[in-house]
């Protein structure tokens, strides 16, 4: 690859480091969303391109502290903290010390190749033998060093294909972000409202109050019946085998955990357990079953809830539970889904700290239960709606591995670009 060339950041770039105005002067910092200078944190290195902040400081506030100013069209990347998030600025904005701006110094590197080269580098230098132990510091971004073409056209051409699958990207998050939002809006209008005869949702109490009952939980279609968790649904209880004895782990068991719950519907979990533990104390639950976290600190932000596709056996930080009567399991999978706010308001905190449910609480809640042809024809819209959300979501994660892919061989000259002969 004689037409790449090695460089380090501080042959091609200039580092600027952010500050932080004190805490304790209110006039440092915005009061209101369009007022002041839109200022940097981690927090906000969530998009591409930076055009609004959670946090915006003062004209006193960038007189009093080391704040520099950044302009449009510069990268901006962490290197504290969560290293290597970069994105550009979209206006002139200040960021605070865990962030370095950075400015090429003139044309040997093109700034939008530096976006997705210098994330990999930084990451990878935290565990290189330069740095190592190291946090990373001005001094030590300044010795990163990579490998790019010497040709800023041929720059420009690898930022231009990675750029297009970055908007494909995009757009995808856009997609499924619009389902999610149609999704909430059914889940509320479904369990409010519900379904008539006619297969439509029921009109408003507002416009036809003869066809709702108030209840415990509110205004609610006459027909559902009202019953607390407790005297609706089954509740069981898991367990941890000891993992000193061998013989209780890597079965053909699934076990649940919290941290298997990313998905709606399971049908496998990291870790098994054996059959001869499972017949001493363990149960497993069948297929078809509802699982939900409560206890442990993703209660703070998270109400994981599971639907079995597979029989489960689960951790003591989790409840297995199955509808009595006519109640439906993927029914009320979903009322749980739909109620996450409510869950997380009944949050509590043990002496250690650690988020928990007081079950008394949870069993004291009420549920609205339709019919088995209503709850039927919930399912149905839901699972629409979330089949719809599952595929865009494999869609993203087709792409995200496509351009990890791209991004190694194009950065790497595995896959080499061409460009017209300069004139």
């Amino acid at each position: 690859m004689s037409d790449w060339t090695d460089m380090t950041l501080d042959d091609v770039a200039y580092i600027q480091i952010g500050g932080t105005p004190s805490r304790e002067i209110s006039a440092y910092w915005a009061s209101t969303p369009d007022s002041g200078f839109p200022w940097v944190s981690i927090a906000d290195l969530k998009e591409n391109v930076i055009v609004e902040t959670k946090e915006r400081i003062t004209e006193k506030g960038i007189l009093h502290s080391n704040v520099k100013p950044i302009s449009a069209g510069t990268l901006i990347m962490s290197f504290k903290l969560s290293i290597g998030r970069a994105a550009l600025a979209g206006v002139d904005l200040y960021t605070n010390e865990a962030i370095a701006a950075i400015k090429p110094k003139d044309t040997r590197i093109y700034s939008e190749l530096l976006y997705y080269v210098l994330p990999i580098v930084a990451q990878n230098a935290i565990t290189d033998t330069a740095v190592k132990g190291a946090t990373l510091n001005k001094a030590s971004l300044g010795k990163l060093s990579f490998r790019v073409p010497s040709e800023c056209r041929k720059q420009k051409k690898i930022v231009k294909i990675l750029n297009t699958i970055d908007r494909t990207i995009a757009k995808t998050e856009a997609l499924i972000e619009k389902y999610q939002q149609i999704k909430a809006g059914l889940m509320h209008d479904l369990f409010t409202r519900g379904i008539g005869a006619d297969g439509k949702l029921r009109s408003p109490r507002e416009e036809a109050p003869e066809l709702y009952q108030e209840t415990a939980i509110g205004w609610i279609p006459k027909e559902w019946k009202i019953k607390s968790l407790a005297e609706a649904c089954d509740w069981y209880s898991g367990g941890t085998p000891s993992r000193k004895n061998s013989d209780y782990w890597d079965g053909d068991v699934p076990w649940l955990s919290p941290k298997d719950m990313k998905l709606f519907e399971l049908s496998d979990t990291q870790e098994h357990i054996t059959r001869s533990v499972t017949a001493i104390s363990y149960r497993i639950m069948p297929k078809n079953t509802v699982f939900i976290v409560i206890r442990g600190m993703i209660l703070a932000h998270s109400f994981p809830v599971v639907y079995s596709n597979n029989e489960f056996c689960f951790n003591q930080n989790i409840k297995a539970i199955s509808g009595r009567g006519n109640l439906d399991n993927r029914f009320l999978a979903y009322w749980f889904v739909s109620k996450k706010s409510i869950f997380l308001k009944k949050t509590t905190e043990s002496t250690h700290g650690t988020k928990r449910f007081d079950m008394k609480d949870i069993y004291e809640l009420y549920i609205g239960i339709p019919s088995n042809d209503e709850q039927n024809l919930f399912i149905g819209k839901l699972d629409l709606i979330s089949k719809k959300l599952q595929l865009g979501q494999s869609s993203l994660d087709k792409l995200q591995r496509q351009k990890s892919g791209l991004m190694h061989d194009l950065l790497t000259g595995k896959i080499s670009v061409n460009v017209n002969p300069a004139p």
